[in-house]
C-alpha cells in the first residue's frame, strides 16, 4: 500500500484559541461514518497508527493518509472532550515513479568491483569505510563510525528553560483572568526571577484562589548504559510579609515517552509557604528504570500555587511556588553513527483491523488484568437494580417497584499488563411493612473508567424508584404513587443511545408507582415498571377490588424485564405476593408489596453485571 502525508508536514493538536493539545486524541473513520480506519506512521504504508492516533507532549503526530482514501476525523482532548470533527480529509495525489535509483550494499571486507553497477555504495561493516563505485570500480567515500561515546548532559541548568512549550494558566473562576508569571532563564536558582515560578496574588484575597502552569522539555536518549538521574531544586514562599495563615501549592513531575505515547507522574511535591524568604529543597529521581530504551522522551512540571488564607488582618499574601535548576544526566554508551539507506520496501499488506482476543463476565468483584499486547479495551457495565418498596399500613398503599440499573459500553485506552479493579453492583433489598427499598449500587471498572449507575429505591409512599443513568442520559422516570381519586403511573420508559465516544448507553426504566385502595374502579392497580426498547418493565395488577392495593412493577434493563409487582389477583402474570419473585435480570429493578396478603414485603433488585471484550488494535 502507498500512503501520503496528510495536508499538513506535522499534525498538531489545538484547542479553539490555537493552543496545543498535550496527549490529544485523533480518531479518524472512513468518510461519512463510524467506522474506524487506521492511518499510516510514514510513508511507506506498512506501519499503522493506533486509532485513536496518541499526540506527543507538543500535541503532534506524524498522520499518513492513503491514497485516494477520504477520512473523517474527530479530535477530543487527552481527557475525551470532543474539539472538533471534520469530514472528507484526503491526501494529495500519489506522483509518478522515478527513476531506479543506486543500491546499498554491504558486507565485511572491502568491495569486489565485478559486484553492483555505477552509482551503487557499499559499506565494510568491520570498518565501517563507506565506497562508491565509478567508471568500473569501488573509491573510498568516508568513514562513518564516530568516536566512542561519554556521559551526556541531556538537560542543565538554565538550558532546560530554552525549550519552553507551553506555559498554560489554568486559573479558578475566583482568579479568572490573572496571567501566571512566565519563566525566564536564569543562572541559578538562589534569585526567584531566574525560576520558573508562579505567583497566586494578593488581590481580591477574600476568595481563594488557585493557579497552575506548566513548563516541559523534549529530550532524546541515546542508548542507555547507566544511571539516570533527574533532580531539580523547589521552593515556596510568600509574596511580602508572613501571612496569618500559612498557604500552600506543589510542584508535580512528569515523563512522557513518545514511544510509547505515554505521560507518568514520577513525583508529587506538596510544598507550604509561612514566610516570604525562600527556602530551596533539591529533590531528585533515578529515571534509569523509565529509559529503557534509546528514543525520544520529554519531562514537564505541573505548578499550582494556592491563595487560601482568609485571616488575619491585612495580612494575606499572595503565594510564590518555583521550580529551577533542573539536571537530567544521562550516562550513555555513546551515539551512534548514521544508518545506511533503507533497501527497497516489500509489497504492503492488507490493511489490518483491530483483533479481537477475549470476553469475560463478571458478576462478583474482581481484578482484571490486560494482556501483554493489550491497548484496548470494550467495557460493558450495567449497576444493580433497586428493591420495591413494601405496602403501608396507614393507608393500605402498595409499594413503589425499585427502578433498573443503567447500562453503559465504552470503548477505552488500557496499559498492557496492568490491572484495573471491577466492583459489582449490590442488588437493592426490597422493603418490609412500612419501609422502602434500598437503592442498587453501580458497577465500576477501574473505579472511574466505565460506570454504570444503579437504579433508585421504590418508596414505601408508593412512587416508583428512577431508572439508572446510563451517563449522559437520564435513567426512566419514577412511576408516579395512586391515590384514593387518582390512578398512578407507570415508571418512565427508555431507549438505546450511541455516540462519539459510548459504543451503547441504555438507561435503566423507571419503577412503576403502587396503587391506593379504594372502592373505585381501576383506582387501586399497582403500575407496571418502565421498559427499555429491548424489554418491558414488570407487570402488576390490572383489576381492583375492594380493600387491596397492587404493588408497582420494576424497571426493565438492558438484560431483561423487571420484577413483577405482588397483587391478591389470581394469575399470573399478576402474581399473588407469595409467589410473585425477586427480579432475576442483571440490573432489574424489584416489584412492590401488596396490602392484606402475605408479608406485604417488596421484592429485591437483581445485581449488576460487567462484561470486558479485551481487542488488540
Amino acid at each position: 500500500m502507498t500512503a501520503l502525508l496528510a495536508p499538513f508536514p506535522k499534525f498538531r493538536a489545538e484547542d479553539a484559541a490555537g493552543a496545543s493539545l498535550p496527549g490529544a486524541l485523533l480518531y479518524t473513520y472512513a468518510a461519512g461514518t463510524t467506522t474506524p480506519l487506521a492511518t499510516c506512521k510514514d510513508a511507506t504504508g506498512g506501519v499503522f497508527n493506533t486509532n485513536p492516533v496518541i499526540c506527543d507532549a507538543a500535541g503532534q503526530a506524524d498522520v499518513w493518509l492513503t491514497a485516494g482514501v477520504a477520512y473523517k476525523f474527530v479530535l477530543t482532548d487527552q481527557y475525551g472532550t470532543v474539539q472538533w470533527t471534520v469530514d472528507q480529509v484526503t491526501g494529495g495525489i500519489q506522483g509518478e515513479a522515478g527513476p531506479a535509483g543506486s543500491t546499498w550494499r554491504y558486507g565485511a571486507g572491502v568491495p569486489d568491483d565485478a559486484v553492483g553497477n555505477n552509482g551503487d555504495f557499499y559499506l565494510d561493516t568491520n570498518t565501517g569505510d563507506l565506497y562508491a563505485k565509478s567508471t568500473g570500480s569501488y573509491g573510498l567515500v568516508m568513514n562513518l563510525k564516530g568516536p566512542p561515546g561519554s556521559s551526556v548532559n541531556v538537560i542543565k541548568n538554565g538550558s532546560f528553560y530554552q525549550g519552553l512549550s507551553p506555559w498554560n494558566s489554568l486559573p479558578s473562576a475566583a482568579s479568572a483572568g490573572v496571567t501566571p508569571t512566565a519563566p525566564v532563564i536564569g543562572a541559578g536558582h538562589t534569585a526567584a526571577s531566574s525560576a520558573a515560578q508562579l505567583l497566586c496574588p494578593s488581590t481580591d484575597f477574600a476568595v481563594a484562589k488557585i493557579l497552575r502552569g506548566s513548563v516541559s522539555q523534549g529530550f532524546s536518549i541515546p542508548v542507555p548504559a547507566g544511571t539516570n538521574t533527574l533532580t531539580f531544586w523547589t521552593t515556596a514562599y510568600l509574596e511580602t510579609v508572613a501571612a496569618q495563615v500559612s498557604n500552600d501549592g506543589y510542584v508535580k513531575a512528569y515523563l512522557f515517552s513518545q514511544t510509547a505515547g505515554t505521560e507518568t507522574l514520577i513525583g508529587t511535591y506538596n510544598l507550604t509557604a509561612t514566610s516570604p524568604t525562600a527556602v530551596w529543597t533539591q529533590q531528585s529521581i533515578d529515571l534509569t528504570a523509565s529509559l529503557p530504551t534509546q528514543g525520544d522522551y520529554g519531562v514537564r512540571f505541573e505548578i499550582q500555587s494556592a491563595c487560601n488564607n482568609v485571616g488575619g488582618s491585612g495580612a494575606n499574601k499572595g503565594t510564590i511556588v518555583a521550580v529551577d535548576d533542573i539536571t537530567l544526566l544521562v550516562t550513555s554508551a555513546g551515539v551512534t553513527g548514521p544508518a545506511g539507506a533503507t533497501g527497497p520496501a516489500g509489497p504492503a499488506g492488507p490493511a489490518g483491523t483491530a483483533s479481537f482476543l477475549q470476553r469475560t463476565t463478571y458478576t462478583a468483584n474482581a481484578t482484571y488484568t490486560t494482556g501483554p499486547n493489550t491497548t484496548w479495551l470494550d467495557v460493558t457495565c450495567t449497576g444493580a437494580g433497586a428493591g420495591g418498596a413494601g405496602y403501608r399500613t396507614s393507608d393500605d398503599h402498595g409499594g413503589g417497584g425499585g427502578g433498573a440499573g443503567g447500562t453503559i459500553k465504552k470503548r477505552i485506552a488500557v496499559t498492557p499488563s496492568t490491572g484495573y479493579a471491577i466492583v459489582i453492583g449490590a442488588a437493592g433489598v426490597g422493603g418490609v411493612v412500612n419501609a422502602s427499598g434500598t437503592a442498587g449500587t453501580d458497577t465500576t471498572f477501574g473505579a472511574t473508567l466505565v460506570v454504570g449507575k444503579g437504579g433508585g429505591a421504590g418508596s414505601v409512599t408508593g412512587s416508583g424508584g428512577a431508572g439508572g443513568d446510563a451517563s449522559p442520559y437520564t435513567g426512566g422516570a419514577a412511576g408516579v404513587a395512586g391515590t384514593i381519586s387518582t390512578v398512578g403511573t407507570a415508571g418512565g420508559s427508555t431507549v438505546s443511545h450511541v455516540n462519539v465516544d459510548i459504543l451503547a448507553a441504555i438507561p435503566g426504566g423507571g419503577g412503576g408507582g403502587g396503587g391506593d385502595v379504594t372502592p373505585a374502579p381501576n383506582a387501586n392497580i399497582g403500575l407496571p415498571g418502565g421498559s427499555t426498547d429491548a424489554y418491558a418493565g414488570g407487570a402488576a395488577m390490572t383489576t381492583a377490588q375492594v380493600g387491596e392495593s397492587g404493588g408497582g412493577g420494576g424497571g426493565a434493563s438492558a438484560w431483561g424485564s423487571g420484577g413483577i409487582g405482588a397483587s391478591n389477583g389470581p394469575s399470573a402474570p399478576f402474581q399473588k405476593e407469595a409467589t410473585s419473585p425477586a427480579a432475576t435480570s442483571y440490573g432489574a429493578g424489584g416489584g412492590g408489596g401488596c396490602a392484606f396478603y402475605g408479608t406485604g414485603a417488596g421484592k429485591n433488585g437483581a445485581s449488576g453485571i460487567c462484561v470486558v471484550e479485551e481487542i488488540r488494535a
